[in-house]
């Protein structure tokens, strides 16, 4: 279940939500299990690639279909300039990310879940942008 609250409810991770409409990256909780969540952050099926932000294992969540709804005009779909940031050094030559990202701790629990993003990287973001990330 979704929640944007900063208190985390028992078995919730923290993770940071990523749109491409300019607004500041926002911090929020949900269920590690619950992938109807993950996948309305990042408007449709999700795919996962690990990246370092910050000195720390991160998974970045993109829409698996991206590309090919930012190439047929749909506006939800545009580059996500802060996440190709992100993840530049992990894709290859020229290539980007679009549509609203997700960013969780980049090493699974014992059970193979999705866990917190690390403190660091979420100081990290509020730094390189110059605003504080809130929930």
């Amino acid at each position: 279940m979704t929640n944007t609250s900063t208190a985390r409810e028992p078995g919730a991770i923290t993770a940071v939500a990523v749109a491409v409409d300019g607004t500041t990256p926002r911090v929020v909780t949900l269920d590690p299990g619950d992938l109807a969540a993950f996948q309305r952050y990042v408007d449709g099926y999700i795919e996962g690639i690990t990246i370092t932000v910050a000195g720390h294992a991160t998974r970045l969540y993109l829409n698996e279909d991206g590309k090919g709804r930012h190439l047929d005009g749909d506006p939800a779909m545009a580059s996500n300039d802060l996440a190709t940031h992100l993840a530049d050094r992990f894709l290859h030559a020229g290539d980007w990310i679009v549509g609203p990202v997700l960013l969780v701790g980049g090493e699974p629990d014992d059970d193979g879940n999705d866990t917190s993003i690390h403190p660091d990287v979420i100081a990290y973001l509020a730094e390189l942008l110059s605003v504080p990330l809130a929930a």
